[in-house]
């Protein structure tokens, strides 16, 4: 059996030997896909550790993320911060503020989370915060938008996380919908773009990380 036929066994023993989810996040994963319609959209055990762990190598005091959902995400993301630092959450959908107090509300984490629950294009523009890490997950057609609205605010050597970036493969199609064209924008911008450094990795369904070079 070759190296491409073991993919999902290699994900397997991947995500078998990550550090562990404490007991909020996984009661929070297993209620999002008991409870939502779309349970794929969160972040999930192996993708929220790495979170986790970009988070505690940067030490963050602002941590801007596009897109809440049910919270997991923000809650990893939290785990960095240094002290009395603060995760701002935009996300205009109120379907999942019952799971979110009843779940996400147990975790110590939860008093460095704070929500907004209007638009995003909105809401950045009166935000005066420098960012040392953001996180993207929200309306794909968007994400040129958003990074647009926030570049100039993300401080030297901060980072800008952004899911979904290969959008099932539809990136690779010659007739992309619209959210294919607008992620596949937003992936050449970001390696044409000297300011940053940018690597796309193949996790899940593409995660983008890019770093503010100055």
């Amino acid at each position: 059996m070759n190296f491409i036929n073991q993919i999902s066994e290699i994900l397997d023993y991947c995500d078998k030997n990550t550090s562990p989810q404490d007991e909020v996040l996984h009661e929070l994963e297993r209620q999002t896909h008991l409870t939502t319609l779309s349970p794929q959209m969160i972040s999930g055990h192996y993708q929220g550790r790495l979170l986790s762990v970009i988070s505690r190598l940067i030490k963050p005091t602002n941590i801007l993320e596009i897109g809440t959902f049910t919270c997991y995400s923000a809650l990893c993301l939290a785990e960095g911060l240094e002290v009395n630092g603060n995760v701002h959450t935009i996300d205009p959908c109120r379907d999942y503020d019952e799971l979110i107090m009843n779940v996400a509300s147990k975790s110590p984490y939860f008093s460095n989370i704070i929500r907004y629950k209007d638009p995003a294009e909105e809401i950045l523009p009166q935000m005066e915060n420098v960012w040392d890490l953001v996180f993207v997950d929200a309306v794909k057609q968007d994400y040129p938008l958003y990074f647009s609205m926030v570049k100039n605010k993300v401080r030297a050597g901060g980072v800008v996380i952004a899911d979904n970036v290969l959008l099932y493969a539809e990136v690779l199609k010659e007739n992309k919908n619209a959210s294919a064209q607008a992620l596949d924008s937003y992936n050449q911008s970001r390696v044409a773009d000297r300011d940053w450094t940018s690597i796309i990795l193949p996790i899940r369904d593409g995660l983008s990380i890019s770093v503010k070079n100055k």
